[in-house]
């Protein structure tokens, strides 16, 4: 997965044709909307933001900067929006898509340490698809829900550890198959990261089984019971 983005964002300048907002640079808080269509310097409270304004607000090319974060990128409405790049105090940064303020859309994310995510976001969180990796070679490929691992995907270990299947909220869970280094593998049904038993071929006979000793199809009893069917054949 490539991030593209504009060339303002990589190098941290950028240029503007707009011209010079009426009385900048300013630390008057109440700009209103004579900084319209124009670029120039605002401070508040510790903020400091140098781009363009449209209505008084931040809004379009610009970089703002308070306590040691860095955000280099496209503005709308006063909040990040668009291509940025946002560099944190503690080293942290994040290069790809915001939305009203909030990583949204495709976005790399690293860590000082090494640990980095490049893949989709919504709201602030892993969310979609998406590769960790962390610097002791450990990597997850697969889709996230809500920051954590979930629904299909695959975890590699430097040890040659690897599962591939279904996740739920981080754990191994679902269809899946643990292979460890030697070759052997745990395949089949997978429950918070416990693995419940192999994959076993279930035949008609097994499902109207259940269903003649009056089980109702689509229940945890049903399941269980096509399952123990299954496993006597």
């Amino acid at each position: 997965m490539t991030l593209i983005l504009p060339l303002l964002i990589s190098n941290g300048s950028w240029g503007s044709d707009l011209p010079e907002c009426e009385g900048s640079p300013s630390e008057d808080i109440s700009i209103d909307s004579r900084w319209d269509n124009c670029q120039g310097t605002a401070f508040y409270e510790g903020l400091e933001y140098t781009g363009e304004f449209k209505g008084g607000k931040y809004h379009g090319q610009g970089t703002s900067s308070i306590k040691g974060e860095q955000h280099v990128g496209e503005y709308k409405d006063g909040r990040r929006h668009g291509q940025g790049t946002q560099t944190l105090a503690d080293g942290r940064q994040y290069v790809g898509e915001f939305k009203d303020g909030k990583f949204d859309g495709q976005g790399a994310f690293t860590l000082p340490e090494g640990d980095k995510y490049v893949g989709e976001w919504k709201d602030s969180k892993r969310h979609g698809q998406g590769t960790l990796t962390l610097p002791a070679g450990n990597e997850y490929v697969g889709e996230w829900k809500d920051d954590k691992r979930h629904g299909q995907g695959t975890l590699t270990h430097p040890d040659g550890i690897e599962y591939v299947g279904e996740f739920k909220d981080g754990n191994f869970h679902g269809q899946g198959t643990l292979t460890y280094p030697d070759g052997t593998k745990d395949e089949g049904i997978w429950k918070d990261n416990k693995f419940l038993y192999e994959n076993i071929a279930i035949t008609n006979e097994d499902r109207e089984f259940c269903q003649e000793i009056g089980f109702t199809i689509n229940t945890p009893e049903y399941d269980n019971c096509v399952q123990k069917s299954a496993e006597k054949d």
